[in-house]
């Protein structure tokens, strides 16, 4: 986690959000990449191919593949719900 991801174009991609363990082996098989705007977003990528460096972790993917992969938006919300109010809706 935290580690530099480089894609196959070597460009830098972003950091290792979070990995994600084989239920079996306990082996990394996936990690997040935080990408966009400030991190905000975390994209999956499959280790398969990948290598780790030091504290580089370079995956068999280019940039583009992986900010337009599946993810996760972690940006701060503006919406909120109010559990003390029963009929509170997400404003």
């Amino acid at each position: 986690v935290g580690s530099t991801v480089y894609g196959s174009d070597e460009e830098k991609i972003g950091k290792v959000g979070q990995v994600f363990l084989d239920d079996e082996t306990n082996r990394p098989e996936w990690v997040t990449v935080n990408t966009g705007l400030f991190g905000t977003n975390e994209s999956f990528v499959p280790l398969e191919d990948a290598t780790f460096d030091g504290d580089r972790l370079r995956v068999p993917h280019s940039k583009d593949t992986v900010k337009n992969a599946p993810n996760i938006d972690t940006s701060p919300s503006t919406r909120y719900h109010d559990d003390t109010d029963p009929g509170s809706t997400c404003r």
